[in-house]
């Protein structure tokens, strides 16, 4: 949520972007976004309570739904190219909107999917090896 006047205002879903490359993805019905980190934790005797308890290696993963278009993804998972992504959940304008900068990522996973009353929707997901929080 951003903050305006004082008061807290709810990010509105289809104001958010996604780019690849440096080129906006077109059409995009939805994108998912998700950071984990691993947990380091440990015991000793004597102990019910970890005496060792830390954040450990981290992962950059996302997935988009697309309406589909043409094999650019497709493409970028058969060659196995990085990319970098940025997603802005609020768009980029006005500025002092956040922004995820993925690095270094791949897509490793694309399909599509269609059915006899609806358009031909197109699925990735990858994972980036670095990710930079800022604003646009």
């Amino acid at each position: 949520m951003k903050q305006e006047n004082g008061e807290y205002i709810a990010v509105i879903g289809r104001n958010g972007s996604i780019t690849v490359n440096g080129a906006e993805v077109g059409y995009v019905k939805g994108v998912t976004f998700d950071m984990d980190a691993d947990v380091i934790k440990d015991y000793k005797f004597t102990s019910a309570d970890p005496c060792v308890l830390e954040s450990g290696n981290k992962s950059y993963k996302f997935r988009f739904e697309k309406m589909f278009i043409d094999t650019t993804y497709a493409t970028l998972v058969a060659n196995g190219t990085k990319v970098t992504i940025l997603l802005g959940p609020a768009n980029c304008t006005p500025s002092g909107q956040p922004k995820y900068t993925l690095s270094n990522a791949i897509i490793f996973h694309h399909g599509w999917r269609e059915e006899q009353d609806g358009i031909c929707i197109e699925e990735g997901s990858g994972e980036a090896a670095s990710l930079t929080i800022g604003t646009y």
